[in-house]
């Protein structure tokens, strides 16, 4: 079914959370007229609505027991929301007393933000300001800045004490970070420097073994090992921009989408041995 179409709105959908099978709960949604909106997933019914006035959304995710979602988007904050009573419970990046300027928030539209998987108090947000900050939401404060990555969609993933960025540009695109110290302790090389990647989306597999990326200009998505920075597989020869790509929980298969309109599910398989 189709929960929401064309032809009840020209405001395109900026991004969803879906729950996992057997978890349970609404899927949730962001668009760019401000709207928060959650559906029953068995029906498809509207659950809730609400709009943050005067703002442009273009993010959303829920915590790991999805009691709490955060969004972001043109007004520079990221809001965190409890589930039951979608009232917001703080707000991230709103400055203050005695705040540096890395402390008191981002300085252009927040394109991606993710939770931290095993701390419940810790949200990660990027976006057009080259910066990726790392909130507490206990006190509302950035406990940690990182300066480079460039984040236009979906480039973000946090798997344990590594975080992954995807940066719109043709060098130094996939990067991995160090929570802890906020150092890059890795850096992915797209495999031809004449042919690069300007990326869009990318994630970890669930194990944290693999990285997918796509993106513009080369048009293409790409898996690669995480410790040998190697590729492992791909899709190639698409005729427009890749915008997101996930893998499933078990890793064997990834869904890609993109400006074609098209949905690819590529599925892993091993290499025979010689």
């Amino acid at each position: 079914f189709s929960v929401r179409s064309g032809k009840d709105t020209n405001i395109p959908i900026m991004s969803l959370d879906c729950p996992e099978t057997g978890q349970g709960g609404p899927l949730l949604a962001v668009c760019s007229d401000g709207f928060v909106s959650k559906w029953d997933m068995s029906s498809g019914k509207p659950l809730h609505s609400f709009k943050e006035a005067g703002n442009e959304l273009y993010t959303v995710g829920y915590n790991m027991d999805r009691s709490r979602f955060a969004t972001g988007g043109l007004d520079r904050k990221v809001r965190v929301y409890d589930d039951k009573t979608n009232q917001s419970v703080v707000e991230l990046g709103t400055g203050g007393l005695g705040l540096t300027e890395a402390e008191q928030g981002h300085g252009n539209r927040i394109q991606a933000l993710v939770w931290h998987k095993q701390d419940p108090t810790m949200v990660i947000s990027g976006g057009w300001d080259n910066s990726v900050k790392i909130w507490d939401i206990r006190n509302g404060k950035c406990v940690r800045n990182i300066f480079g990555p460039y984040i236009t969609g979906e480039g973000l993933d946090v798997n344990k004490n590594s975080i992954l960025t995807g940066s719109a540009r043709v060098q130094d695109s996939i990067e991995i970070w160090d929570i802890g110290s906020g150092r890059r302790e890795q850096l992915i090389k797209w495999p031809l420097a004449e042919d690069p990647c300007m990326v869009y989306a990318c994630t970890f597999s669930k194990n944290g073994k693999y990285v997918l990326a796509g993106g513009a200009w080369s048009s293409e998505v790409l898996a690669f090992n995480r410790e040998t920075g190697l590729t492992v597989g791909g899709l190639q020869g698409l005729s427009k921009s890749v915008y997101c790509a996930q893998f499933t929980p078990d890793g064997q298969h990834a869904a890609v989408g993109g400006c074609a309109g098209n949905v690819h599910i590529l599925h892993y398989c091993k290499r025979p041995s010689k």
